[in-house]
């Protein structure tokens, strides 16, 4: 776990890394999972891309619109936008338990994370 973890952040705990390990170990076994949803994303412009990545990060804390909205200082129809444009890119629901599950592995490291 110790290669996972980042500098001056401290001791690394599992529920900090485990998305990025799925990604790896996930990545050994079945090359190429998760290119398409990856490469989309990165085709948007930074500032966009990094919107839906915060957004990810808040949303999937907690699985609610409200709390998301609350924790970035937004109206609940702005996440519900960005949601839905999520979608819309990288073909994954982030409203659906298992594809917000496997956004959580391919984005891991690519992400904000919600302050705790």
């Amino acid at each position: 776990m110790a290669r996972y973890a980042r500098r001056n952040e401290g001791m690394v705990r599992q529920e900090d890394v485990w998305t990025a390990l799925a990604r790896d170990q996930v990545g050994a076994l079945l090359p190429g999972f998760g290119r398409e949803p990856v490469e989309r994303m990165a085709a948007l412009e930074p500032d966009a891309r990094a919107r839906l990545l915060e957004t990810l990060a808040h949303y999937t804390a907690t699985g609610s619109v409200k709390a998301a909205a609350a924790s970035l200082y937004c109206h609940r129809n702005t996440v519900v936008n960005r949601l839905q444009t999520f979608r819309e890119v990288t073909g994954l629901d982030l409203t659906v338990p298992s594809q917000a599950a496997r956004a959580l592995v391919l984005f891991a490291d690519r992400r904000a994370a919600p302050e705790r």
